[in-house]
Formats: C-alpha cells, sequence, structure tokens
C-alpha cells in the first residue's frame, strides 16, 4: 500500500535530489529553470514556507518514493481569501486513482486546517489535469503566460 506524508523540513534535504530532478520535469512556466530558482524552492521548503508532500511505499522496510507534490498558501490580496496552491507535481511511477484521493485527502484536510476556501494548481499534464477532474476540480480557466 501507498501511502502519502507531508515532510518535515528537515527530510526534504535527504531526497533532494530526487526531488530536484522532479522539479525539473514539473515546473510551471513562471519559474525560472536556473540552478537560484531550485535553490529558493528548497530553501522555502525548509523554512516551512512551501510543503512537500510524497508519496511512497516501503519495501524492505526502506521508504521508496513514487511521486510528490509541493505546495504553498496564496493568499489573494484583493479579496483577503487564501488557497492552498500546487506550485508542482511529479510521479516517478504511475500513480493508481486511490494514491491520488490519498494525496487530495491529506491536501483538503491541510488547507482546511490553514483556513484555504480552495486548492488551486497550474499544469500541463493530462494525467493531473484528468484526475483534478475525476476529483471534482474545475478547469474552467486558462492561463496566459508571455516572458518578457
Amino acid at each position: 500500500m501507498r501511502h502519502v506524508h507531508m515532510l518535515q523540513p528537515n527530510a526534504i534535504k535527504k531526497i533532494w535530489s530526487a526531488l530536484r530532478y522532479g522539479l525539473e520535469q514539473a515546473l510551471p512556466p513562471t519559474a525560472d529553470q536556473h540552478f537560484h530558482s531550485y535553490t529558493e524552492i528548497l530553501a522555502e521548503m525548509m523554512s516551512g514556507k512551501a510543503q512537500c508532500w510524497v508519496i511512497y511505499y516501503t519495501e524492505d522496510e526502506q521508504p521508496c518514493l513514487c511521486g510528490f507534490a509541493v505546495t504553498f498558501l496564496r493568499p489573494d490580496p484583493l479579496t483577503k481569501s487564501k488557497y492552498l496552491h500546487v506550485y508542482a507535481i511529479y510521479a516517478f511511477d504511475s500513480l493508481e486513482d486511490e494514491d491520488w484521493d490519498r494525496l487530495y485527502a491529506v491536501m483538503i484536510k491541510f488547507a482546511k486546517i490553514n483556513n484555504c476556501s480552495a486548492i488551486t494548481a497550474f499544469t500541463n499534464q493530462h494525467i493531473v489535469a484528468s484526475q483534478i477532474k475525476r476529483l471534482g476540480g474545475k478547469s474552467d480557466w486558462e492561463y496566459w503566460y508571455k516572458e518578457i
């Protein structure tokens, strides 16, 4: 059985190379893909300002990483609403619906504890978008991005 767990900041460095690889594949278009960007993401996770959720199973008493998501609490400066924003999500292995359900459940619980009114995300990955829709999420908006 696979599990979902929010890593404590001190555990993040132990799997940083795997996390960085996944981030390189799944960063949103708003992020620079430079070394300093990854250092900033690591610093935000280490400080607790961003959260790292891991999906894993145990084999021979050792955890095996299947995937992860990086989130942060995002206030809306105009309405004062707060959201849990999924910054990046990546799977090293195929995830079953049950894995997505577990991830979604723990994120919802965390979001509610932190007085969030919704979970938001950007993705260009079809599987992520289809799972979001399966879980009741909407994708009614388009995201506009233009480098300058």
